[in-house]
């Protein structure tokens, strides 16, 4: 997410795609053309749709805090 609103991309569009690839939707066709108007690499594209889980970064530091 903080990577394509680097890129220009809208926050809320950002963070859309960035739920979408996290729960292993992919990218949806509307989004894709909106990334790639703000020239993200067809390179992240391609791997936000092979993507089928991502481990939120919430979860990660609440495992760090805990131990």
């Amino acid at each position: 997410m903080v990577y394509l609103i680097q890129r220009g991309v809208e926050p809320q569009i950002a963070f859309k795609v960035m739920e979408s690839v996290r729960k292993g939707k992919g990218v949806k066709a509307e989004d894709c053309e909106k990334l790639r108007q703000k020239n993200v690499p067809e390179w992240y594209i391609e791997s936000c749709q092979k993507i089928k889980y991502m481990f939120p970064k919430a979860h990660a530091v609440a495992y760090v805090m805990m131990a």
